[in-house]
């Protein structure tokens, strides 16, 4: 398609537009920031919302879809910002970003744990977790160290208060 690139299993979007007004490599900052907004932020901090998919998850939330990068608006605020294929920005002062193994994470920041909601996390970085391509193991019973190849698919930075 015109405006696409294919890379690896996922197609980043060139199209020109308000989206790229986001910072595809920023840094990830755990429990502050990533693609260039902030946690906390307010809503107007965003871009236009041109070029994205806006869906309303409940009364005071919204999810905006810009590909790359999606965020959760609560109350008018931001409140999570996810990245996933199409982001080459790193967790801070790493390599880490998506596509790097759960080994990768575990060697870089520490243990990785699922926590009571099945997120995937590291107990040292608050306001971080991901998700990660299928896992191999018998369903419900998969664990962390069947898995350490799994690539990472997503990265979620929200606020270290609530994590």
């Amino acid at each position: 398609m015109v405006g696409e690139q294919y890379v690896g299993d996922c197609i980043l979007n060139k199209l020109a537009g308000k989206r790229n007004m986001l910072h595809l490599d920023a840094t990830i900052e755990p429990g502050k920031a990533a693609a260039g907004l902030s946690i906390g932020a307010p809503l107007a901090a965003l871009p236009e919302a041109t070029g994205s998919m806006r869906t309303k998850l409940g009364d005071a939330v919204e999810l905006l879809d810009f590909g790359p990068v999606c965020v959760w608006v609560k109350n008018g605020m931001i409140d999570q910002i996810g990245v996933r294929c199409g982001y080459t920005g790193y967790v801070r002062g790493t390599t880490i970003g998506v596509g790097s193994s759960i080994q990768q994470v575990r060697d870089v920041l520490g243990p990785v744990v699922e926590d009571d909601e099945d997120n995937l996390i590291v107990a040292q970085v608050p306001g971080l977790c991901f998700e990660t391509e299928a896992w191999r193991g018998d369903p419900g019973r998969e664990t962390v160290e069947e898995n350490l190849d799994a690539k990472l698919t997503w990265l979620f930075v929200f606020s270290a208060q609530n994590s």
